[in-house]
């Protein structure tokens, strides 16, 4: 390995942990906000056809069986073995 690499390497190396270290630290942080509304309210101003239709897709139907997640299941088994 050349000189001038390693010396970069390090240099590197030193900035990002001292990047690494100081992001880490939470003394002066404040916690995140919690959400002023529920699930089922949207923080964004919507028209009540969109309200209507994002209602629909909360309770729409799933798109697979529990039969289809077992049979998927097996399948990515035998695909993706255990060593």
């Amino acid at each position: 390995m050349d000189r001038r690499k390693y010396l970069k390497t390090l240099g590197i190396t030193a900035v990002t942990a001292g990047v690494m270290v100081d992001a880490c630290k939470t003394e002066n942080k404040e916690p995140a906000a919690k959400p002023a509304t529920t699930e089922s309210e949207s923080t964004i101003n919507r028209m009540p056809e969109e309200k209507t239709y994002e209602d629909g897709l909360k309770k729409a139907a799933k798109f697979i069986t529990t039969e289809e997640i077992t049979n998927n299941t097996q399948i990515a088994a035998i695909i993706i073995q255990k060593k």
